[in-house]
């Protein structure tokens, strides 16, 4: 048998609502001789009549009424399906997974998940925070939409498409009231009365040989919220990752120093990586243009559209 087309289930409708072939076809916009070869066409269509027509009117038969039942559900449930793909278009509800490495989740997970909160009223985010290599399996076994993290290859492979967002930097932080906040400028010397605390978020950024031959105290860690803490209780350094403009947002205590000469490192860039060719939910592009934004050394961060 033939598919009923859900227009014709909406004619039945009309037709049992209102028990006449003018008001229906009215309703529906069609003219009578349409909405009756219409109702032909479905009671030819299952064999039996829907509808019994005599002076006073239209009447459903029992088969009608039955038929009348199922197809009602149907019909909510398709308007459902409809409401809901165009709430998801315009990215008001729906389900997101992506992932940050770690210098992205320290420096915007906070504020993207609280931007979320106040604007969207039906949604379901997973964020993944790994070390770039295990976001990349994730992508690649679609568990997760994109992610944005250092060290993911620039690579050939036409299943990826991998685009530089941010280089990420070096910065030292003080607390406020540390002693070489008062110098104008500080020079690699002026630091080696402190202790160093390196803790450069990414897989791969190492502080040269040469600062670390320079400096005699310098605890490793990647504990970042332990290393934080320690150097706002104390005149440690703390050397990190970080990216341009954004050094206010590792702690409200701490501070970077004006450095004369920035301490290079290996170079390192903030990427976004999806999967070639595969259209991002309207969501996730949303949220991905939102962290582009925010990594942005020249561009203020927006919030996300209200639904």
């Amino acid at each position: 048998m033939a598919h009923i087309e859900i227009r014709k289930l909406r004619h039945v409708a009309a037709l049992a609502r209102t028990e006449s072939f003018i008001r229906a076809a009215e309703e529906l916009n069609l003219t009578q001789s349409a909405l009756t070869r219409s109702i032909q066409s479905i009671e030819a269509q299952i064999g039996v009549r829907l509808f019994d027509r005599d002076r006073s009117g239209v009447h459903l038969t029992a088969v009608g009424r039955e038929f009348l039942k199922r197809s009602q559900s149907i019909l909510i449930e398709t308007d459902d399906l409809a409401r809901i793909m165009m709430r998801m278009g315009k990215g008001e509800i729906g389900q997101i997974s992506f992932g940050l490495s770690a210098l992205p989740a320290k420096l915007y997970l906070k504020a993207i998940v609280i931007d979320l909160l106040q604007s969207k009223s039906e949604l379901h985010c997973s964020i993944a925070v790994r070390d770039p290599d295990e976001l990349l399996e994730l992508l690649e076994s679609d568990k997760i939409e994109f992610f944005l993290g250092s060290h993911v290859p620039l690579t050939r492979d036409a299943s990826l498409e991998v685009t530089e967002l941010a280089e990420i930097k070096t910065t030292c932080m003080v607390r406020l009231g540390h002693p070489l906040l008062k110098r104008s400028s500080v020079a690699n010397k002026d630091l080696r009365p402190y202790p160093i605390l390196l803790s450069l978020f990414e897989p791969g950024a190492r502080a040269p040989n040469t600062f670390m031959q320079e400096h005699p105290l310098i605890v490793s860690s990647d504990d970042y919220s332990a290393m934080m803490q320690i150097t706002v209780e104390s005149d440690a350094i703390l050397l990190t990752s970080n990216l341009p403009n954004s050094e206010h947002r590792l702690h409200p205590e701490l501070v970077p120093l004006a450095m004369k000469t920035p301490i290079e490192t290996e170079r390192m860039t903030l990427k976004s990586a999806k999967l070639a060719r595969r259209t991002l939910s309207p969501l996730a592009q949303e949220i991905l243009d939102e962290l582009t934004l925010r990594c942005s050394a020249k561009t203020n961060p927006v919030k996300l559209a209200d639904p």
